[in-house]
């Protein structure tokens, strides 16, 4: 059930040396620190990663809604989320990124679902409150 407006989130970081232990409420802790790129350790999830895991799971969550309310059953669903990081005239700073999404639904819904991932696109909340445009490409095959 949905609670009302506004809606308040926590994540706690506690350093541990060069990694972060990330928690929030009953959560599983992530441990996370620099990208291999910067010098950090390829095991831990970077902050990089850790964005592209929002905005993709944020637009899965908004499409399941709108799919839920447009009554399109959901077979396979399959976000793979790609950015770019590079100079910028305001320093380093992600440049684009591309949600490419493949999703299998019955063949008369494939119209319909291609309007509401769009839809979820435009209305997630966590792409919307980024400095950058959020692409999206997807995907969607008949079952």
């Amino acid at each position: 059930m949905p609670t009302p407006f506004p809606h308040h989130y926590e994540v706690v970081l506690e350093r541990d040396g060069s990694t972060a232990r990330l928690s929030s409420s009953e959560h599983p802790v992530i441990v996370g620190g620099a990208p291999p790129q910067f010098g950090g350790e390829p095991r831990l999830w970077s902050p990089e990663e850790l964005l592209l895991a929002s905005v993709s799971t944020c637009v899965m969550t908004t499409f399941q809604v709108y799919a839920a309310k447009e009554r399109i059953p959901i077979g396979i669903y399959r976000c793979v989320a790609e950015a770019t990081l590079d100079r910028t005239r305001v320093g380093l700073a992600f440049t684009r990124i591309v949600l490419r999404v493949d999703l299998t639904v019955a063949a008369s819904d494939v119209e319909r679902v291609e309007k509401v991932l769009q839809l979820a696109k435009r209305d997630c909340i966590v792409s919307n409150t980024l400095n950058l445009p959020v692409e999206l490409d997807s995907t969607v095959q008949a079952a």
